[in-house]
């Protein structure tokens, strides 16, 4: 195929997108999600000329060689598992962000099947994903949020599974980085509502759920208040409690993002890299 070609099906393929999503509404849910956290725009609304998304290894290996351009790593440039992993983080967090604070805001959950799912490329690197379609689920019933977390494991084992050979990452750490960020989504979704302990027991339920089918750490929280830095309290949280509105919800994270080797970057405030005092010291300012 010549390049001029190339770009007439590349067009027809960026209009066709743009035309079935002009004459889709948005589902409902997201109007909601929205309204409270308007920084999942982007994350879940195709921006015009936006091209589909398609699960495969050369879809993949095209988000991990754009986040060499992005975040270049030249200490660690021959080893494709740096850029791997954050690349993992990346798409983790963008579906499961939005995806959780929907069940925090609507009590409406995604149905964790591909087909039920419009993804789109936002640019080269972030891929953004619209599901169209939900099915009620309760944020206070354990099981339910369990079989939630059940559905999502298996909706990404494909999508682990490629990245892990494209990389040459083994399961478990990818494993890892799943449950870090359906934690770390469900309480940033929490403090945002002034709600920390309710999301920090959605992502605890959620990850008990990816246990069932893959070994990962379950999520371990601290709260900051006051400039003190304390375990939150389960049980509290467990019976329906809230803490004091100042109280700020972290997660003590197990894996890395990697994006530290690119010499723009540092290390993330929660990066299991930092020690846990200078972790705490950080937290503390919160």
């Amino acid at each position: 195929m010549d390049r001029c070609t190339a770009t007439i099906t590349r067009d027809r393929r960026v209009r066709l997108v743009n035309d079935v999503m002009r004459g889709a509404a948005l589902p409902p849910e997201y109007s909601q999600l929205l309204a409270d956290f308007p920084r999942f725009s982007a994350d879940v609304m195709p921006h015009d000329g936006a091209a589909e998304w398609h699960l495969s290894t050369e879809a993949v290996a095209a988000g991990i060689e754009a986040g060499r351009k992005l975040f270049p790593m030249p200490e660690v440039k021959g080893d494709t598992r740096f850029q791997t992993q954050l690349w993992w983080w990346s798409m983790c967090g963008a579906l499961v962000g939005p995806s959780l604070a929907c069940v925090m805001v609507s009590g409406r959950v995604p149905v964790w099947q591909w087909s039920s799912w419009f993804t789109f490329l936002r640019d080269d690197y972030w891929v953004g994903f619209q599901a169209q379609q939900f099915e009620s689920i309760s944020a206070e019933d354990a099981d339910e949020l369990k079989d939630s977390g059940e559905a999502l494991a298996h909706f990404l084992e494909p999508l682990a599974q490629i990245v892990g050979e494209v990389g040459e990452i083994k399961p478990a750490p990818l494993w890892a980085v799943a449950a870090d960020a359906v934690a770390n989504a469900a309480i940033a979704a929490g403090n945002e509502l002034m709600e920390p302990w309710r999301g920090a027991l959605i992502g605890k339920h959620v990850v008990e759920g990816i246990q069932r089918v893959h070994r990962v750490p379950l999520p371990r929280f601290m709260d900051s208040c006051g400039g003190e830095v304390r375990p939150w309290d389960e049980a509290a949280a467990e019976s329906g409690e809230e803490p004091d509105f100042d109280v700020v919800t972290h997660l003590e994270r197990a894996t890395c993002c990697m994006i530290y080797h690119s010499p723009d970057a540092d290390l993330c405030v929660s990066c299991p890299k930092r020690s846990r005092e200078e972790r705490h010291q950080l937290w503390a300012r919160y």
